[in-house]
């Protein structure tokens, strides 16, 4: 990933992010404030002083009770080692939530563009989408010659992030604006954009999300330099992963 406004310690350790991790859950608007004072007082630090941790982001939406928890991590071992650890306090998490649909997605970083740090109040819209498996590198190479720089000239755009689930032909796309704003001005425009991409190559809109930035604790990470997601699975929770490890 690149970014241009970081430190020269964050942009160090986060250069080695490999995974990411999300469970993506909706539940009962009225619970999202519970959900978030809990992952802030307790799940936040006890993720951070996990070994291989290379941050925490959490995005709700408090009309619909969409939220995404997301950790980044440096390997696989610690990948998986969270997955054991943070098995309890997810589960205590969905409950407060209420929750009645959850899933885990385990990706890769692609790519990330990011015009200053992501602020709390800011607003992404999450689009999941696959792509036939022969086509995964072909896609994203794409993506970044074609369809990022237009995406970061419209207004109000902060960040774009690509991750991929190569080997469930799975990617998803990021973007964050600065307001909600900005989010709802821009629809139109970035239909456009999506559509026109998805329409090539025999990719497939699979969801969409959008959901207020609450916490901000990941940034860039490794992936190549363009000009121009935790908590493991359960029962009841689809985990997407693709390997046992994840």
């Amino acid at each position: 990933w690149r970014a241009d406004a970081h430190s020269a310690a964050v942009q160090n350790e986060r250069e080695a992010v490999m995974y990411a991790r999300a469970i993506i859950a909706k539940g009962d608007p009225a619970q999202v404030g519970e959900l978030e004072a809990f992952v802030r007082d307790r799940v936040d630090p006890a993720v951070r002083a996990m070994a291989g941790n290379a941050g925490m982001s959490l995005f709700a939406n408090a009309a619909t009770g969409e939220v995404i928890i997301a950790t980044a991590w440096v390997d696989e071992q610690s990948l998986t080692d969270s997955r054991i650890a943070l098995t309890a306090m997810r589960d205590e998490g969905l409950a407060l939530l209420r929750a009645t649909d959850a899933r885990i997605e385990t990706v890769e970083p692609v790519i990330m563009e990011q015009k200053a740090p992501d602020q709390v109040g800011y607003w992404t819209r999450s689009v999941e989408s696959l792509t036939p498996l022969d086509t995964m590198l072909a896609s994203e190479e794409v993506f970044i010659r074609d369809v990022l720089p237009q995406i970061l000239r419209i207004d109000g755009v902060n960040t774009v992030s690509l991750l991929a689930d190569r080997a469930a032909g799975k990617h998803i796309l990021n973007v964050t604006y600065v307001s909600r704003a900005a989010l709802e001005a821009a629809s139109a425009q970035g239909q456009a954009i999506r559509d026109a991409f998805l329409a090539e190559g025999g990719r497939q809109l699979v969801s969409m999300m959008e959901a207020e930035v609450r916490m901000v604790g990941m940034g860039p990470g490794p992936g190549p330099d363009v000009s121009g997601p935790d908590v493991p699975a359960q029962t009841g929770v689809t985990d997407r992963s693709t390997t046992s490890t994840r």
